[in-house]
């Protein structure tokens, strides 16, 4: 999950995601900045304090009574995990250590744990700690620590360590794509006065990863992915034609397309 202010992690039912997903299909794309603190967590319980769905303007009040509406409705429980056993999931690198085979986390709560969900991969190698889901892969050679999400290519390629790369679907009256290339450790959303990107001194001053106009957009997912790769690593016989920011990209995202996708390649698993 994505936002202005960063990168969060969170599990929802497949239930709870039906829900969101039917009001999003009567309502239509949330036009305001969410909270998932706030707004999903705070209708939770038996007695919860409602008062903040009177605050902020109109548009924004009402959106959080359509959560309230959702989330009210689900039965709170409290279970005892025991001494030494809280979990925060706030940034990739705690998402990523407390999901690893092994760790008190996966222990509890994931018993039967992969480090791919949905994926096709061919000849790949994927590196210790990688976790990736629906992604189709073929020849490729994934680092360790990465996060992959949606990515698609039947070309080589290579992914450094401890990197994040996950691919959108943007819609602008056809189909187009584009690939966000991060470092797992980048703070997206702090402004620099010399903005680096992926380990590279950019020309761009002033400015934060979130809107930086650095991931070119392609007509596939697989043209996208490399493109990204090629553009982060400089090489000269690049054509862009155009470049947008991860702000960008997600506020033009077709949630339809991409779960669209996602069933296919269920689809594909299902029958093989």
């Amino acid at each position: 999950m994505y936002s202005q202010t960063g990168f969060s992690f969170f599990w929802m039912s497949w239930k709870i995601c039906e829900q969101l997903e039917m009001l999003w299909k009567v309502r239509g794309p949330c036009t305001v900045e969410t909270c998932c603190y706030g707004d999903f967590m705070r209708p939770l319980g038996y007695n919860p304090l409602l008062d903040y769905l009177e605050e902020g303007n109109s548009e924004l009040s009402s959106w959080r009574k359509a959560f309230a509406d959702i989330f009210s409705r689900v039965s709170p429980e409290i279970v005892n995990l025991g001494p030494d056993s809280f979990f925060h999931m706030g940034t990739a690198k705690e998402f990523q250590e407390h999901s690893q085979r092994g760790s008190r986390f996966s222990t509890k709560f994931l018993q039967s744990f992969s480090n791919n969900v949905c994926c096709t991969l061919i000849n790949c190698s994927i590196g210790n700690g990688s976790l990736m889901e629906y992604c189709k892969l073929e020849d490729a050679q994934i680092g360790s620590g990465c996060l992959l999400s949606g990515c698609e290519s039947s070309k080589p390629f290579s992914l450094d360590d401890n990197s994040i790369l996950f691919t959108l679907c943007i819609t602008n009256d056809e189909y187009k794509y584009v690939t966000i290339l991060l470092h797992r450790d980048d703070d997206v959303k702090a402004e620099k006065q010399t903005l680096c990107w992926m380990s590279k001194e950019t020309n761009l001053k002033g400015i934060s990863l979130w809107n930086a106009r650095l991931f070119p957009v392609e007509r596939s997912r697989e043209a996208s992915l490399h493109a990204t790769l090629n553009f982060a690593r400089g090489e000269e016989d690049v054509t862009i034609n155009e470049l947008i920011s991860i702000g960008e990209a997600v506020v033009t995202s077709d949630t339809q397309e991409m779960i669209d996708f996602r069933r296919r390649l269920k689809h594909e698993h299902l029958v093989d």
